[in-house]
């Protein structure tokens, strides 16, 4: 019998032996006494190398979040589990955006970081960030989150440029039988419900979850009417033909609705006022990845996807296709190995708006992405000091032709503590927005925005001519564990960027139509350069079987500036928190009784007048039977509500994130 067959036939006879054994411990509830620190380094992570690699060999600040702290978080979405590491920013907007970042550049959108599912990227280029209220993938179906902060352009090209957070789903053999979960609290509810089966050498599992979420709250306590309403359904294959190859079909198709306020009607207002906007998205994607394997030395991954978005928002109607190749190939040796990759994509995207204050130069566009990387490893002492040398060669129809090397070195001095190094170059290609859109926004005279006695309004138009921005990249690390029960984790960085792009002002003038209004000009170019530096660190300590704490915290300095002083620039220094840390605590009380306690803290953000906060976030966990859990989960305690984040770019009005209890029930059969 071959290896993978008989992992196969042990996995689903642990399954079986989990589901029908009397007095097992729930398949949710994990048992801290059995998990040990030094875990913790071995954790194979993919993200680093584009291969298997263990966490203690990995040459960049990466965190790898398991089932375990996704569940026992007690978070309801990606972006709140994405808190859990350091270096990473995340402010709610309201019910339906959230903004999420890595290492600065906070916005809506944050155009720096990359992010997948199972290698299908969910940036979208026509925005240049994220639409994270349709990321819907059921938390408990996450084998793990591999949150790599700092560059990865080397390996998965242009926009990997602050970091990459690649979201990995579970085997489809992981998760054989029935579950179902319902969460529901005061402003929100969300289920799921999942099947999984085998036969042969093949197994599957198909699901169904529903999100309704209230809007968050007004700066009068009342709630705002920017509900959010959305289901999505899924499926995934998995075969394993032969010890040498496996195969994975997937895909899932979405539709959700939304309200989204504005604070004022454009282009030319007298005072403000709340006007609210019907949204929806729709989405569908399907990916197949083919995986070979001669031996542990030489393997080949081929994956394909198609995807496409279509989403309604603020009147702005967009609809994106993507098809994306990608191959690679890896040859080992003792002391090197290389690994080969090629990807080839292409994105269509049409841009439209049903209101008067947003059109666009250009409503159409097809672009191409053709790109390969090399990545040569080299243990100069073996098991102790390894050279890794790559680079990307990209060519775009959006910004033209880039490099992104890296050189990175790994250092071992004991078995037990591993330093890293790198430099690395990445690029970021300009968003359709930034180049074809026209804008007018109008500013209310007596508003924050316009203290002058005169009704202003803002023109920005974008520009076809712009140039991708840059990075070069500066980190030092170092990981390891002080004993069996305690590790660290800790790195440091320089970020140096050029060509970032903002809106310059091109004038102003009086326009009489019926009343006057001072009209500012703006448009988009590559106006700002900066630079950023910072420290992250993180430590586990397990100082009793049944006990684990979990701390971290971040600093970073930002500083930008641009050609011109008038100028609007992305680039605000001043929408990311300077400081931020948490400790998490989790404790088994017994072997069917959880309790877990999340204490963090996020400094002040300057640019929108938004002061630091502190909360606490607690879950209690009792499986009731050795299938069925009932959680109690209570957030942001400490305080009535909160501001998190407010965005600079549009009008959007200050919403405040309450405190929450909430219960989950979780059933497996």
């Amino acid at each position: 019998m071959s290896v993978k067959a008989s992992r196969w036939r042990l996995m689903a006879a642990a399954a079986l032996v989990g589901a029908c054994v009397p007095g097992v411990r729930s398949a949710h509830a994990q048992d801290l006494s059995s998990y040990s620190l030094e875990d913790l380094l071995t954790t194979e992570s993919t993200s680093v190398a584009k291969r298997r690699q263990r966490l203690s060999d990995s040459t960049a600040a990466v965190t790898i979040l398991t089932q375990e702290d996704i569940l026992r978080s007690g978070a309801q979405s990606i972006p709140e589990v994405l808190r859990l590491v350091p270096g990473v920013e995340v402010g709610q907007i309201d019910s339906v955006s959230t903004a999420v970042s890595v290492r600065g550049f906070s916005t809506r959108f944050a155009n720096n970081l990359l992010v997948m599912i199972d290698g299908r990227s969910l940036y979208v280029s026509s925005l240049s960030g994220v639409l994270w209220d349709q990321q819907l993938v059921p938390l408990s179906d996450i084998e793990r989150i591999e949150v790599v902060r700092g560059p990865g352009a080397t390996l998965w090209g242009s926009n990997a440029v602050n970091g990459v957070i690649n979201i990995i789903t579970k085997d489809s053999i992981q998760t054989q039988g029935w579950q179902a979960n319902a969460f529901i609290s005061a402003d929100g509810r969300n289920g799921t419900v999942r099947y999984g089966g085998s036969k042969d050498k093949l197994s599957y599992r198909a699901y169904v979850t529903a999100r309704d979420i209230d809007g968050l709250e007004q700066p009068n306590g009342e709630s705002w009417n920017s509900g959010s309403r959305a289901v999505q359904a899924g499926f995934r294959l998995d075969a394993v033909p032969d010890e040498n190859d496996t195969i994975t079909l997937q895909g899932d198709v979405q539709h959700g609705t939304f309200v989204a306020d504005l604070l004022q009607t454009p282009p030319q207002v007298q005072q403000t006022g709340m006007h609210p906007f019907d949204g929806s998205f729709s989405g569908m994607n399907l990916l197949a990845r083919w995986s070979h394997r001669w031996d542990s030395q030489r393997e080949f991954n081929l994956q394909a996807y198609h995807d496409w978005v279509q989403r309604r928002e603020f009147g702005v109607n967009i609809s994106r296709t993507v098809d994306d190749i990608d191959a690679s190939l890896r040859l080992g040796g003792d002391r090197q190995e290389l690994v080969l990759g090629l990807n080839v994509r292409r994105t269509t995207d049409s841009l439209g708006s049903s209101d008067r204050f947003v059109s666009f130069i250009v409503p159409r566009e097809t672009h191409h992405w053709v790109s390969g990387f090399a990545q040569q490893d080299l243990w100069l002492v073996p098991d102790r000091l390894r050279l890794s040398v790559g680079t990307k060669a990209e060519y775009n129809t959006i910004s033209g032709f880039a490099l992104q090397p890296s050189v990175r070195l790994l250092a071992k001095p004991t078995p037990s503590m591993t330093i890293w190094a790198a430099a690395s170059r990445a690029v970021r290609t300009p968003a359709r927005f930034e180049e074809a859109v026209r804008v007018n926004l109008g500013i209310p005279a007596g508003t924050p925005m316009n203290p002058t006695p005169m009704p202003m309004v803002a023109r920005i138009e974008g520009q076809a001519d712009l140039a991708a921005e840059n990075l070069d990249a500066f980190e030092l690390g170092i990981r390891g564990s002080v004993s069996s029960s305690f590790t660290y984790d800790i790195a440091a960085y320089y970020n140096r960027y050029r060509n970032l792009i903002g809106y310059a002002a091109r004038g102003q003038s009086m326009v009489f139509s019926p009343t006057p209004v001072l009209l500012l000009d703006y448009q988009s170019a590559n106006i700002g350069k900066g630079q950023t530096y910072g420290v992250e660190a993180a430590i586990t300590f397990s100082p009793a079987p049944n006990l684990k704490v979990q701390a971290n915290a971040s600093m970073q300095h930002l500083s930008f500036e641009t050609d011109s002083p008038t100028s609007i620039s992305h680039a605000l220094a001043g929408l990311s928190p300077k400081f931020q840390a948490g400790m998490r605590v989790s404790y088994d009380v017994a072997p069917n009784l959880e309790v877990d306690a999340w204490l963090r803290h996020v400094s002040a953000l300057p640019a929108s007048d938004i002061p630091a906060y502190q909360d606490l976030d607690l879950r209690i966990n009792y499986a009731l039977m050795p299938r069925l859990n009932l959680s109690l989960i209570g957030q942001n305690l400490l305080a009535d509500r909160r501001i998190e984040f407010a965005q600079q770019l549009y009008p959007a009005p200050r919403s405040y994130v309450g405190r929450s209890v909430a219960l989950r029930l979780s059933v497996d059969f």
